[in-house]
């Protein structure tokens, strides 16, 4: 995730342990930070909610 947040207008935070025990192995354009999200989704068994101040990443 700080990869990717140094990247983003918006960060994003995993909701909890389970979520960060899942593994993702890919290439990603980080110009777009809402096709980053829409990316992650598609690609892993992820849900977002955007926040306030985040885009918070939950395991389905």
């Amino acid at each position: 995730m700080a990869d990717i947040n140094r990247y983003t207008e918006t960060p994003l935070k995993l909701a909890d342990a389970r979520t960060g025990q899942i593994r993702f192995s890919g290439v990603l354009v980080l110009d777009d930070h809402q096709a980053v999200v829409r990316s992650l989704v598609m690609l892993a068994p992820i849900t977002s909610v955007n926040t306030r101040d985040s885009i918070l990443l939950r395991a389905q």
